[in-house]
Parts: structure tokens; C-alpha cells; sequence
């Protein structure tokens, strides 16, 4: 049940997902970023795995869970 709840706000946002147009410009100001170099630090990264857990490209994971 609670992926069931997670996967309903996620569904909440999905308008939101396409104001990110993948342009980087947030890496630069992304402290987290900075530090780890791993492209689920940035907004457009958090993004992509939106979509994908929306679009059922992916399963939810606590991993994923974790990240967003």
C-alpha cells in the first residue's frame, strides 16, 4: 500500500515534469552535485525517474525512493 500511496503523488507532479527542459544549468548551483557528480542529484535526473515511475518504465524501489 505504501508504493500505491508514493506513486499517487508522483502522479501529482506530472505536470511539473515537463518545466524541466534538461539543460544542466542547475549542476551548477547543485551542491549535492557538486560532491557526488551523480546525475540523480540534479533536478532534471529526479525527473527523468518521475517520469519513468509514471509512465510504469520503472519500478519503484526504496532505492528510488531514496533518492527522490
Amino acid at each position: 500500500m505504501g508504493d500505491k500511496v508514493e506513486l499517487n503523488e508522483l502522479n501529482r507532479v506530472k505536470k511539473d515534469l515537463d518545466k524541466c527542459i534538461r539543460c544542466g544549468l542547475c549542476a551548477t548551483y547543485c551542491p549535492v552535485y557538486r560532491v557526488e557528480r551523480d546525475e540523480s542529484a540534479l533536478a532534471r535526473g529526479k525527473n527523468r525517474i518521475i517520469k519513468g515511475l509514471v509512465a510504469g518504465e520503472f519500478e519503484f524501489s526504496d532505492e528510488m525512493a531514496e533518492i527522490l
